[in-house]
């Protein structure tokens, strides 16, 4: 098989899956929305809210939802030893990371397309003329993003203190990832937004991306224990 149809093929599974039960999109977007309610009642003062705050909100609860998404994965496939079967099958390791990774990219896009007209109605901000780059820029972050968390999460599933290093180790590295796309969007949800701002943030996330990417696909073919 292929490692695209290897991926496919193990993406399907986590698809279908989390299709039957539901509890990991359900917690994401439960808890993204938590975030939301409860920063906005915090940093809005009327009609005084700025587009800063509405874009740190957005990358917080995004990011946060993410997170509990990415350990919730790993929990199921620790319970069931799933992760080892998958290892020990004829499937390469990179299609494995890739799976994985388009898996909570997926259930963190659809928690944004739900999320963003919420904090767009409670910090008011503009976004009739600005949606189609907003998406690219969460859907570039949110890649990173993923790709980071199922690089460690993949590492670290049978380590002890898993969850605090896995934490220790994926927030600092994609902490560039989630400034520029925070820049990028504060300056988009300011109503006027520079042309050159906005593709200069969108060029630090495509070149991060790609970083990741080839790094993550690389170094897991060669760290990953069976």
């Amino acid at each position: 098989m292929r490692p695209f149809t290897q991926a496919a093929t193990i993406l399907r599974k986590d698809l279908l899956t989390e299709l039957r039960s539901g509890e990991l999109f359900a917690s994401m977007l439960l808890f993204a929305l938590l975030l939301v309610l409860l920063f906005s009642f915090s940093f809005t003062r009327g009609e005084d809210s700025s587009p800063e705050s509405a874009a740190g909100i957005l990358w917080i609860s995004m990011t946060f939802a993410g997170t509990l998404g990415l350990s919730r994965a790993f929990d199921r496939e620790r319970e069931a030893d799933g992760l080892r079967a998958m290892l020990l099958s004829p499937a390469s390791r990179g299609a494995i990371l890739i799976a994985k990774a388009v898996g909570i990219l997926v259930f963190m896009l659809i928690t944004a397309i739900l999320i963003v007209p919420l904090v767009a109605l409670l910090f008011q901000v503009p976004l009739v003329d600005s949606i189609a780059r907003l998406g690219i820029l969460l859907f570039l972050g949110m890649l990173g993003f993923s790709l980071l968390g199922a690089f460690f999460g993949a590492l670290m599933a049978k380590g002890r203190s898993r969850d605090l290093l896995f934490l220790i180790c994926l927030y600092p590295l994609s902490y560039p990832l989630l400034i520029a796309g925070v820049l990028g969007t504060a300056e988009l949800f300011s109503g006027e937004p520079v042309r050159a701002r906005v593709e200069l943030f969108t060029s630090i996330l495509v070149a991060f991306d790609a970083l990741i990417a080839v790094a993550a696909l690389w170094m897991f073919e060669r760290l990953v224990v069976e």
